[in-house]
């Protein structure tokens, strides 16, 4: 299956579609955001990618290599891919994105974190976590369910 990438026709036309020309910094921002967009806008590889340059991390880090491994096969089982080389060229364009994004000052990154704790009661659960973000009051979920 063929997947339609707009961005790949443009570049190899020479083509990027600029708006604001002449307005400081504004038309490349514009490509910037498009092309975020065509990767999809909620692209967890792309928001992968931008906190671990923000947080100094590098991709060879093996506990990064073993999440991205993990991601690429996600990605495979997801869109029934067999072709590996179609994936890490879309890591690679990820990657570019990224670069873009943060060297233009993009906006904030928009996610949030789900922390479980499992344990039994009285071992310190709640100040283990006070003591990781060194706060004493979080909000706090507590589930009965079994």
């Amino acid at each position: 299956m063929k997947y339609h990438r707009p961005y790949e026709e443009e570049e190899a036309n020479g083509n990027e579609e600029k708006v604001g020309e002449g307005i400081g910094g504004l038309d490349k921002e514009l490509i910037v955001r498009r092309r975020s967009q065509e990767l999809g806008g909620g692209c967890r590889l792309g928001k992968f990618f931008r906190l671990l340059q923000r947080l100094g991390h590098s991709q060879e880090n093996l506990l990064v290599a073993k999440v991205l491994y993990r991601m690429h096969l996600a990605t495979l089982i997801r869109t029934k891919e067999s072709d590996l080389k179609r994936v890490n060229h879309s890591s690679s364009r990820a990657r570019e994105i990224v670069s873009e994004q943060e060297a233009i000052g993009m906006p904030q990154l928009d996610f949030s974190c789900r922390i479980h704790v499992l344990g039994k009661s009285g071992v310190g659960k709640s100040a283990t976590i006070n003591s990781i973000w060194s706060s004493k009051n979080h909000y706090r979920r507590i589930s009965t369910s079994y």
